[in-house]
């Protein structure tokens, strides 16, 4: 929240997260998924988002192996 809240400030209109929790990603399709304490912050980073080039994808990485 606190990248997109900078890039918005700063003017900047791309965006590209890359994140290993299929939950975040989710998070931005199912905006009622977010906890109601983070929920006014979230719903304004989803606001923030929809006038950027803004993209979040997962990204798969394998367990921890030997």
């Amino acid at each position: 929240m606190n990248i997109i809240k900078i890039s918005h400030k700063h003017g900047r209109r791309r965006l590209r997260l890359e994140c290993d929790s299929s939950l975040v990603v989710t998070s931005f399709k199912i905006t009622n998924i977010v906890p109601w304490q983070l929920s006014t912050r979230w719903h304004n980073c989803i606001h923030m988002t929809k006038i950027m080039n803004f993209v979040v994808f997962d990204v798969y990485h394998e367990g921890n192996a030997c």
